[in-house]
C-alpha cells in the first residue's frame, strides 16, 4: 500500500468528516494489512496518554497496549477474515494504569470500496459502568424497581422484568 492511500484515508477522516471522528465519544484506531497506522482519533490518544508517532504500526500498539500473555490472540483477532463484535480486553495506558475495553473490528475500506485494512472501535467499560450508575439512580429516583438490574451473558443492564 502507498502512502497516497493512506494519506487519503487519513484525509477522509480528519477533513470531510472531522465531528463524525473526533467526536464520536469512542476511541478508534485503524491500520492497513501492512501493520501501518491509518488514523487513531484523538478519544483514543486521551485514553492511552499515547501519541500518533509511538502506535504509528501495529506491532508498536500491540506491544505497548496488551499484556504480553494475549498479544498473539490480539493480533490473530485484529488481522482474521472477519469482523468481530463485543471482544472484551485489557488496554495497558502509557501511564502504566490498565482498564478494561469492549472492541469492535471490523474491515476498513478506501474511498472505491477496496479493503485495505482494519478499524477497532473501543469502549471503556468504566465509562459504561458509570452510565449504568446513572441510569440506575435516575430509574430508583422516579419509581422504585420491582427487579434489579442485572447482568447477562449478552447485554449489559437488561432488565430482567418491565418496571411496572
Amino acid at each position: 500500500m502507498d502512502n497516497t492511500m493512506i494519506n487519503s484515508n487519513q484525509n477522509y477522516f480528519s477533513d470531510s468528516n472531522p465531528h463524525f471522528f473526533e467526536h464520536s465519544g469512542i476511541s478508534i484506531l485503524a491500520y492497513d494489512y501492512n501493520g501501518k497506522l491509518i488514523t487513531a482519533n484523538e478519544v483514543l490518544l486521551r485514553l492511552t496518554g499515547y501519541k500518533k508517532e509511538e502506535i504509528n504500526t501495529f506491532d508498536k500498539w500491540l506491544k505497548l497496549a496488551y499484556p504480553k500473555e494475549i498479544q498473539q490472540k490480539i493480533s490473530k483477532i485484529f488481522f482474521a477474515e472477519n469482523s468481530v463484535r463485543n471482544f472484551v480486553t485489557p488496554l495497558l495506558c502509557k501511564n502504566g494504569s490498565s482498564l478494561m475495553v469492549v472492541s469492535n473490528i471490523t474491515h476498513f475500506k478506501n474511498s472505491e470500496g477496496k479493503i485495505i485494512g482494519k478499524i477497532k472501535f473501543m469502549r471503556n467499560l468504566n465509562e459504561v459502568f458509570q452510565f449504568e450508575d446513572q441510569v440506575y439512580s435516575c430509574i430508583s429516583s422516579a419509581t422504585k424497581p420491582k427487579k434489579q438490574i442485572e447482568m447477562t451473558d449478552h447485554k449489559v443492564n437488561k432488565q430482567k422484568e418491565k418496571i411496572k
